[in-house]
């Protein structure tokens, strides 16, 4: 036994500091009471009392649990703590959130304590681990770990390591692209953290009308997102500060730094185009105009105001905008990327009135042009022209008058006045005499000499054949071209115009050997053998099928070419249907593309003049038609096609074949024609000007200049062709022209 010893415990960083002073008694009288001392201390308890403060602050405790047997307490506010009547040798458990949970002896090992002071210095508890990439296992730099109010930052390694707070605070892990973590680390000094990516919902919005825009587009980290098509984008790992753009067609580009949170809404604002629309020509605004707007998922349309503006939202690239109005032409505009819009609508109607340029009458019946655009004007001279293209002159031509052309400009309304034009005295050049230049060069030198003023040049002869090298693709086919050395067409009309000539070009129509032959598809049939049909028996004359629409625009194709050569008229000869020439059981058998009745065949020319006007007018050339003499007093057809009223609507010019021995004897009241030609001319062209009194078309006859082939074969010279031009004078018609299938005049070889 030790007398006044100072016993110092340790035990698990807890200082324990016991002092207390024990008389010893080494007599042995006294050994009984000694024992009975020990016995007493033995089952007496010991009462422990001290202060619990932080080992590295010393600051004191509240609340810490001390804990031993069956009973404990906890430090004061001061830290204090009594435990008494604890068991000698009793474990305390010491106990506080946050700190390490320490054990120690109650009372120390000395018997004799019955009071013992024991101050108690806590350790704080500290957590460690690793912050990793959960997806790749690597460390984490920057990442803040954090429980209560304290907080770290890892550093390359990933590791962290703090002072664990209470049990109850959970440990938070938050790093740039990572999705928050949280954990109740509990009593555990150990924890490592495994970060996943972050997940981020972007939703791109219609900002007026808080909904969805599905074909938006998003941009992060320099790549485009891919969107579930209902406007929204999931992103990973995305870090904080990074720039969301947003685009989306018919709408402003947007951008956004992402802040960190789950969920972006991210709002665009519509594009707006502002337009207006004003007139081509004055620059004044345009009320009332449709504008039509095209795009992949709709199509909205709206007119422009009284200022001539309109406007239009969510316009996307690509989209195409229609502005139409009455009377100008539709502007059609790809839509890109601009705010505003200034559209110029040109005016495409053109009005005015044609007049007599001597009396300044108006005139009825004139064919106005620009491109293809035609109509007739009206009995007062006026015409409207709707729909006219840009850039094409204007021409106007009729009967009896001069052509007119002239540049539209920029105007809505064009008078025009015409000049009447001579009365056309003309020759007949034949096809074959154009493979004598120097005998072409003498007949007009020779027309300009006589008086003539006109020329009339075949350039698609009695067989078919071409009297120039034509670009139509079916006149290829079959080289209908002549194939001979001929005067161009071209020098042909050169020379015309230096003799002052007016040119027409005269064609053979439905008469067509060439074509009939080579295309026995587009032939006048035999109904007996289905070969191509032979009109006189002799091999020598075959027909093209007027019923036939490919014969139709074949022939109305070299019509075009011959207007585009700088022809002054075009005129049809053979625009019928062929007649029995020398059996009527010939002609019977002559078979259609359909049944030839005179309703049929009426249609089937007028069918022809419609097209041949509608392409020919805007090339501003004058329409003649031949037509045989009889026609001009028969009010049938002929059982040719051929009818005055019906082909008078699409023509200016007929031209009938008045020569006196044409007419039987007895016709028109004449014992025999061809010795009165001036009655002849006259009776048949009275007859035919009545018939054309109310119509635009106008009559210039063709006069026999060769001799009389009749019964009595009378001599024609020059008292014969005065008095067949005087009977055309008198009886109104507007010229003449002179026929002689060889091209040899009665006044040529007069002296």
């Amino acid at each position: 036994m030790s007398t006044a010893t100072d016993l110092w415990l340790k035990e698990k960083h807890v200082t324990v500091k016991v002092r207390h002073v024990v008389p010893v008694l080494l007599a042995f009288p006294i050994v009984l009471l000694i024992s009975l001392i020990i016995l007493y201390v033995l089952t007496s308890g010991v009462t422990v009392r001290g202060t619990v403060t932080d080992a590295q602050n010393g600051q004191p405790l509240v609340g810490v649990d001390i804990m031993a047997a069956n009973t404990g307490t906890r430090s004061d506010a001061d830290g204090h703590y009594v435990l008494a009547s604890l068991p000698r040798g009793s474990i305390l458990t010491v106990m506080l959130d946050g700190y390490q949970t320490t054990e120690i002896i109650a009372g120390g090992n000395s018997l004799f304590v019955r009071d013992a002071i024991v101050d108690i210095a806590l350790q704080p508890r500290t957590l460690e681990g690793t912050v990793t990439d959960a997806a790749t296992g690597r460390p984490v730099a920057g990442a803040v770990v954090s429980m209560g109010d304290r907080s770290v930052v890892t550093g390359e390694d990933g590791a962290y390591r703090l002072v664990a707070p209470r049990s109850d605070v959970p440990l938070l892990a938050h790093a740039d692209g990572f999705a928050d973590y949280r954990a109740l680390p509990g009593a555990a000094t150990m924890l490592p953290i495994a970060l996943s990516l972050n997940t981020v919902t972007v939703t791109v919005i219609d900002d007026a009308e808080q909904k969805a825009i599905g074909h938006a587009l998003l941009h992060a980290r320099g790549q485009e997102i891919q969107g579930n098509g209902h406007g929204e984008f999931v992103l990973h790992g995305l870090r904080r500060d990074t720039e969301l753009l947003a685009q989306a067609d018919g709408y402003l580009a947007s951008s956004l730094r992402y802040n960190g949170a789950p969920t972006v809404t991210l709002p665009l604002s519509a594009n707006v185009l502002n337009g207006i629309v004003r007139d081509g020509y004055s620059g004044e605004p345009l009320q009332g105009v449709a504008i039509t707007l095209k795009q992949i998922d709709n199509t909205r349309s709206t007119y422009s105001d009284q200022s001539g503006r309109f406007e239009f939202r969510r316009l996307r690239a690509g989209a195409v905008l229609s502005l139409s109005a009455a009377g100008y032409d539709t502007a059609v505009i790809t839509y890109t990327d601009q705010i505003s819009l200034c559209a110029a609508l040109r005016p495409n109607t053109l009005r005015g009135v044609v007049s007599d340029g001597r009396t300044g009458a108006p005139i009825a019946g004139a064919y106005v042009s620009v491109g293809d655009v035609t109509v007739k004007t009206a009995r007062n001279g006026e015409y409207r022209l709707d729909g006219i293209p840009a850039g094409l002159p204007l021409i106007v031509n009729a009967a009896g008058y001069d052509r007119h052309h002239q540049p539209v400009g920029q105007v809505t309304q064009l008078d025009v006045s015409l000049l009447p034009s001579p009365t056309v005295r003309g020759i007949y050049i034949p096809f074959y005499l154009l493979t004598v230049p120097e005998r072409v060069r003498s007949l007009l030198s020779f027309a300009e000499r006589a008086g003539m003023n006109a020329i009339v040049v075949d350039i698609k002869g009695d067989d078919g054949y071409l009297a120039y090298p034509s670009a139509v693709p079916l006149a290829r086919q079959i080289k209908a071209s002549y194939a001979g050395s001929m005067m161009p067409i071209g020098d042909v009309l050169a020379l015309a115009r230096q003799h002052g000539l007016y040119t027409i070009a005269r064609m053979v129509v439905f008469k067509d050997n060439v074509l009939a032959t080579s295309r026995p598809d587009l032939a006048v049939k035999d109904r007996r053998t289905n070969g191509v049909w032979d009109d006189c028996g002799n091999g020598s004359t075959y027909w093209a099928d007027p019923f036939r629409k490919e014969v139709v625009d074949y022939n109305v194709a070299i019509a075009e070419e011959a207007a585009r050569m700088g022809f002054d008229e075009i005129q049809f000869d053979y625009i019928r249907f062929p007649p029995a020439c020398t059996s009527k059981t010939r002609f019977e058998n002559a078979s259609y593309a359909m049944t030839s009745t005179m309703e049929t065949r009426l249609a089937a020319i007028e069918t022809f003049l419609a097209e041949a006007r509608r392409r020919l007018k805007p090339l501003g050339v004058a329409i003649a038609v031949d037509t045989f003499g009889w026609t001009l007093i028969r009010d049938d057809d002929l059982a040719i096609g051929q009818r005055m009223e019906n082909m008078a609507k699409y023509v200016d010019y007929i031209c009938p074949m008045v020569y006196p021995s044409t007419w039987e004897p007895g016709a028109l009241g004449l014992a025999y024609p061809p010795a009165s030609p001036y009655e002849t001319v006259y009776a048949s062209i009275t007859y035919g000007m009545n018939r054309l009194k109310d119509t635009n078309a106008r009559l210039r006859p063709w006069l026999q200049d060769f001799d009389d082939y009749q019964s009595r074969a009378i001599p024609y010279g020059i008292k014969e062709l005065d008095e067949q031009r005087r009977a055309a004078a008198d009886a109104g018609a507007v010229g003449w022209m002179l026929w002689n299938a060889g091209g040899s005049y009665t006044e040529e070889a007069t002296p």
